[in-house]
Parts: C-alpha cells; sequence; structure tokens
C-alpha cells in the first residue's frame, strides 16, 4: 500500500469533481455530511474530566476507546479498478458507528473519507471539505464521484465534535470515466406511447438487479419531468422517477402526449444514484 507521506502523489493530487456519500440502506435517504461541518471548538481537558454527556477520555481529548478497535474499507478494495461512481462501503471492529447528533459517547463515532490527503492527527478536528468527507449521519456506505485517474482514500472516524480516532484504513483506487446513454431514442425524437427504450452503458459498467451493491455495476432509472438525482442520494420511487430494478435495459415509457424531458441514471442496488446521466426532451402524439 502506497504511503501518503513524503509521495509526489500528495503533491500533485487530481483535480475532482464534487463528491456525495449517501446513506447504507434502501429504506432511507439522507445526504452525507455533518451538521454545521467544524463540530464545535476543542477545550483543554484532563484525564479526570468527562465530556458532557459523561464518556470518560482517553490522551487527546477523545472519550475512551476500545484498544482493538479497527476501521475497514469493504469497497473499494486496495488496488481496485472502478468505474466512476466508487462505491463505499466502511465497516468497524470494537467500535459504534452513529450520527454525529447523538453527542459525544464513549468507543463510537461516526465515518470520514479523506481523499488524496494524509489522516488527521488523533484529536484534532477533521476539516469539512472536498478532500474530507463526513458522513455524519452514520452512513456506512457511500458513492463518489471522482475524476478518472488514480486516488488514495483514507477510512478515518471521529467523534461527535469530530475528533480524529487514530485507527485507519487506507485503499488506492484507479477510477475509470463511466458513461450511460439511451440507445433507441435520440434528443428531439417524437413518438408514439407506450415508447420503448433501449438504455446502454460504457463497457466497464455492469447492468444488474437491484439488491447487491457491486463496485462497477448497477440498475437502471428514468427521471420524467424533473432533475437528476444527486449523486448517492436514494432515488425517490415515483411518477416521476421511474425504476428498473429488475435489471432490464429495455423497456416501455407510458408516457401521456406532449413533450417530456427524460433523464437516465443509474443506481446502485441500494438505489443511491452514480454520477453519470443522459438527457433528451421527446414529444409523444
Amino acid at each position: 500500500m502506497r504511503s501518503l507521506k513524503n509521495s509526489s502523489f500528495t503533491e500533485e493530487r487530481p483535480s475532482r469533481r464534487h463528491i456525495l456519500g449517501a446513506v447504507g440502506t434502501i429504506a432511507t435517504a439522507a445526504v452525507a455530511g455533518c451538521t454545521g461541518g467544524s463540530g464545535g471548538d476543542e477545550s483543554e481537558q484532563t484525564d479526570d474530566e468527562s465530556t458532557d454527556d459523561g464518556a470518560d477520555e482517553s490522551e487527546g481529548g477523545l472519550p475512551s476507546y476500545d484498544d482493538e478497535a479497527a476501521a475497514s474499507f469493504v469497497l473499494p478494495e486496495d488496488g481496485q479498478e472502478a468505474a466512476n461512481g466508487v462505491q463505499v462501503e466502511m465497516v468497524a471492529e470494537n467500535f459504534d458507528i452513529e450520527p454525529s447528533s447523538e453527542g459525544v459517547s464513549e468507543n463510537a463515532g461516526h465515518w470520514h473519507v479523506l481523499v488524496d490527503t494524509d489522516p488527521v492527527e488523533e484529536g484534532e478536528v477533521i476539516p469539512s471539505d472536498d478532500q474530507h468527507l463526513h458522513f455524519g449521519d452514520g452512513s456506512e456506505q457511500a458513492v463518489l464521484d471522482l475524476e478518472p485517474g488514480d486516488h488514495t482514500l483514507v477510512l478515518q472516524p471521529a467523534d461527535g465534535q469530530h475528533r480524529a480516532y487514530p485507527f485507519t484504513d487506507e485503499v488506492d483506487v484507479t477510477v475509470q470515466e463511466a458513461s450511460v446513454s439511451f440507445a433507441t431514442l435520440e434528443d428531439g425524437d417524437t413518438v408514439e406511447s407506450p415508447v420503448e427504450a433501449t438504455f446502454e452503458a460504457s463497457d466497464n459498467v455492469t447492468v444488474e438487479e437491484a439488491g447487491e451493491i457491486t463496485q462497477s455495476a448497477g440498475h437502471w432509472h428514468v427521471m420524467v419531468n424533473t432533475e437528476a438525482v444527486e449523486t448517492g442520494t436514494v432515488i425517490p420511487s415515483d411518477d416521476e422517477h421511474l425504476h428498473f430494478g429488475d435489471g432490464s435495459s429495455t423497456v416501455e415509457l407510458d408516457l401521456p402526449e406532449g413533450e417530456h424531458d427524460l433523464v437516465l441514471q443509474l443506481a446502485n442496488g441500494a438505489h443511491q444514484a452514480m454520477p453519470e446521466t443522459d438527457e433528451i426532451t421527446i414529444t409523444v402524439e
């Protein structure tokens, strides 16, 4: 595994697009990020003092934590090549993951993913910016929108005040550009309902049924007269957000007469939106 320290990789970081994370369950839709971002002021405390909710503190002002606590990426795997958006799954051992809104608890915290930068020193507040992604809602799963190229991701938990714990995991991932498209409809087409549509993805993306989260894979959604869904956010299921969770790539769209804006978008097995889209306008006679 490549070290970030004393490496030209960190000095010549690739540019990146906006990155969003999302919740790790199908039923819950929440954008990633910590409320307030900075987590409040730090104050000097002795080992005998405690946080507001009574959690004992370890050295550096952190609440006490298990000596065997560990952080691990399940996805992506170290050295993996992945089509954008990159699926992230995070697990903790001997440590509890909870929303930052629950305050400061002993042996508990929430996840952060650091992109192309070093881990934060123990006890220091983790910044909130494009290279320090907060999942203060307690998410253990996310989708990242990254520029094509090589990236190093660091997984690091923090307490309810966003102060860094010292245990981390680190993986390298090579992100490949991906694309999706309407294969049998073109912008400006005039058609009859039901509208038959076929969808295509670039060769590095697999279309599969919903349910399992797989790197570089997802299922189709069509947004009708509404915008694409932000990366990582769970796509709603309603008349404007059509799901094809059975893995179909050829479907029929029952649309009323008139002009319609259609957006094609993949989502992972938990219906979290991936970043690539295609948009067309058609007229139904």
